[in-house]
C-alpha cells in the first residue's frame, strides 16, 4: 500500500512539492502572457500600468478587480470592453488607459481640468434700446418682488393652519387626567382583595 513506508510518503511529498509548483508556475505565465498583451495592445511598458495591478487588486496580484473580471468576461479581449467603465468612476476603460490611469480603480482616474468659457462682449450703442430694457428689467424686478410677498403671506398662513392642526390632534388625542390612576386604584385593590383571600 502506498504510503506504508518513509520511502512512499517522501515521494507522495515531492509529487505533490512538483504539482503546486507547475500550476504556479502557469498561473504566472498566463498573467505575464496576458499583462504583455496588455502592453502590446495600449503601448503601456514602461508605465505604471505596467503591471498586475491593471487587472488585479491586492498585494502580489491578489483577485481580479472589476477591469480584470470584465476582461475574463469578454473572452479576454481589450478593444470589447474599451467603452465600458469597470470601476464606475464615470471614464471609459480607454479614456483611463490612454491617461494611464488603473481602469480597475475607482479611486484612480483621468485628472479633469476645468474649462472657462467665456462670453463675447457686446457693446450697443442704441440708447433707447438700453432705455426700453432697463424698463424692462425694473417692471420684471416689481413682479418678482409682488410674488415673493403673496409667497411669504401663502407660506405664514400655511405654517398657521399647521400648527393648528398639530393642536387640534395634541388636544383630541389626550386623554382626560386622571385614567389612568382609575386603572392603578383597580389594581390595588385587586392585590388587596386577593392577598385578603388567602
Amino acid at each position: 500500500m502506498w504510503g506504508d513506508n518513509i520511502k512512499d510518503r517522501k515521494i507522495i511529498v515531492v509529487f505533490l512539492l512538483v504539482a503546486i509548483t507547475l500550476a504556479c508556475a502557469s498561473v504566472a505565465s498566463a498573467e505575464s502572457r496576458f499583462l504583455s498583451s496588455f502592453n502590446q495592445q495600449y503601448d503601456t511598458s514602461g508605465t505604471v500600468l505596467d503591471s498586475c495591478d491593471v487587472c488585479h487588486s491586492g498585494p502580489n496580484g491578489g483577485s481580479l478587480d472589476s477591469y480584470g473580471r470584465a476582461y475574463s468576461g469578454s473572452g479576454r479581449n481589450f478593444a470589447s470592453i474599451e467603452d465600458l467603465d469597470s470601476d464606475g468612476d464615470g471614464f471609459t476603460n480607454i479614456e483611463e488607459i490612454e491617461a494611464l490611469t488603473f481602469p480597475g480603480d475607482s479611486s484612480d482616474y483621468p485628472e479633469v481640468t476645468a474649462v472657462t468659457i467665456s462670453e463675447p462682449i457686446v457693446n450697443e450703442t442704441d440708447t433707447t434700446a438700453n432705455e426700453s430694457v432697463e424698463e424692462q428689467d425694473e417692471s420684471e424686478e416689481t413682479e418678482i418682488e409682488d410674488m415673493e410677498e403673496e409667497t411669504e403671506d401663502v407660506e405664514v398662513e400655511e405654517e398657521t393652519e399647521d400648527m393648528e392642526e398639530m393642536n387640534n390632534e395634541t388636544s383630541s388625542d389626550a386623554q382626560s387626567p386622571g385614567f389612568e390612576a382609575i386603572f392603578a386604584i383597580a389594581g390595588i385593590l385587586s392585590v388587596i382583595y386577593l392577598n385578603k383571600r388567602k
